[in-house]
Parts: C-alpha cells; structure tokens; sequence
C-alpha cells in the first residue's frame, strides 16, 4: 500500500519493460496520462502499458490522504524514463544503476 499525502506527486514517467496497475483503496486521485488527467475514487483501477503510451503520474489535489496499491510486472532489466526532466533510470539485477 502506497499512502499520498495532500500536494503530494509522483513524477511523470514511463517504463520501457514493466505494466503498472493502480487501485485506489480510498480517497481521490488525479491520474495524467498522454490522454490527459482523469479522477479515479475508491476501488477505480488505472493500466499502465509499456511505452511512451503508458507515461503516468499520481497526484493527490485533494485535502485528505489517498490509499493505492500498485501492482507491476517487475521486469529485470527495466528502463524508467522521465520526460519531464530528460532523465532515465535503468534497473538490472534488482539493482538501479
């Protein structure tokens, strides 16, 4: 379980090896995608494929606490790009290098 406080974000990004799913256990999320920000309540589910096409962000615009959980195929190697900031991550062997 991940637990997003007020203002809180995670960055915008994509993975070049890992599908994300998300379950909003309670509150009100705001999901941005390259189809733009959609809100999703409790026990909405988001997908999140491979790719550009899957870009995501999680924010809590709201003034209470959100509940997730994230589910993920945790691919080994993975390649996580940051768009937003021109950076990318690379995961092998369970470790970020």
């Amino acid at each position: 379980m991940w637990q997003l406080e007020p203002g809180d974000a995670s960055p915008y990004h994509w993975h070049a090896s890992e599908e994300e799913w998300l379950l909003v256990l309670a509150g009100t999320a705001t999901v941005r995608t390259p189809k733009g920000e959609t809100l999703l309540g409790p026990w909405d589910v988001a997908a999140f494929p491979c790719g550009a096409a899957g870009a995501h962000q999680v924010r809590n615009d709201t003034g209470s606490s959100v509940r997730l959980v994230w589910f993920a195929t945790r691919a080994d190697p993975d390649v996580r790009v940051y768009p937003e900031d021109g950076s990318v991550t690379v995961v092998a062997g369970g470790e970020v290098l």
